[in-house]
Formats: structure tokens, C-alpha cells, sequence
């Protein structure tokens, strides 16, 4: 968190007033309720947020949730590695 204010705070000083929304890849850790990435943020923000769960993070997740227990490990590789190219 203190990274993402530090680098928030180069690119503009009052970015807590200009932020509108937040993507993130819809895991625990970046949208829980209490200690997570997009509440600490939200918390910095004078204005209400929203938040967007990333379209190609979904995707991503789907695709190694899917293949992983079912599949060999090359197919894995490949859809793993084809998700990440969407992402790019």
C-alpha cells in the first residue's frame, strides 16, 4: 500500500480527489473488507469508488480453476500462458 501511495503521489498530489474507480482481479486480498488493496485505497479517496473486477483477471482465474485438477499439465501451460496473452 505504501508503494501504490508513493507512486500515486509522483503522478499527481491529489489523485485522492480524482480517483472514481478501482480494477482489480477480484482475490481476497486485493477486495476484501477490511485490510485489502482496494479498501485501503478507498479509504484514501475522498470521493466513492467503484469497483471493477478485471474482465481478463476473471477469465484468468476461470482457466486455472477449470484445467488444473482436470487436465495434463501441458494444456495448462498453454491456456495459462493464452490467458495471460488476453491480458496483455
Amino acid at each position: 500500500m505504501k508503494l501504490i501511495k508513493i507512486l500515486l503521489n509522483t503522478v499527481s498530489s491529489s489523485w485522492c480527489e480524482k480517483v472514481i474507480s478501482i480494477s482489480s482481479n477480484g482475490e481476497n486480498t486485493m477486495i476484501g473488507r477490511h485490510a485489502s488493496v482496494v479498501t485501503l485505497l478507498e479509504n484514501e479517496c475522498s470521493n466513492p469508488v467503484l469497483r471493477i473486477w478485471c474482465i481478463p483477471h476473471q477469465l484468468d482465474i476461470v482457466v486455472k480453476n477449470a484445467t488444473h485438477g482436470v487436465l495434463d499439465e501441458a494444456f495448462y501451460k498453454v491456456a495459462h500462458a493464452f490467458s495471460v496473452h488476453l491480458r496483455a
